[in-house]
């Protein structure tokens, strides 16, 4: 069996779709119907090369952010917006509104207003 890299990703018919890099058969018959769709050779290959991947660039990696916060953890915030929102949010609550989780920054910041003028 000889295999070739799909160049690019499409669909070919409604349930059968090619991912770029992925590895087809030759004798598959969506590759014989559409052989200047596919590659002896995978359009991207990955390397460690010196230049980019050395032990001391390793060592100075950035930590992979843990994405969820384990049983009884509050995450920390750091994004402005998001903060400002949740206070705007209690804010409403705390002066007997049901604030909609859907309304965006502006629209909190306008009801907060309005709770602030009266």
């Amino acid at each position: 069996m000889t295999i070739v890299f799909a160049t690019f990703s499409t669909w070919v018919t409604p349930t059968v779709m090619i991912n770029k890099g992925e590895a087809w058969d030759e004798s598959d018959p969506v590759v014989r119907s559409h052989p200047d769709w596919f590659s002896p050779t995978p359009p991207e290959v990955r390397t460690s090369a010196a230049a980019v991947f050395t032990q001391e660039s390793a060592s100075r990696a950035r930590p992979v952010e843990q994405a969820t916060a384990n049983p009884g953890e509050v995450r920390s915030r750091t994004d402005a917006a998001l903060d400002e929102t949740e206070q705007l949010r209690q804010r409403l609550t705390d002066a007997g509104l049901k604030p909609d989780r859907r309304w965006s920054l502006e629209r909190l910041r306008q009801e907060a207003a309005k709770v602030a003028g009266a």
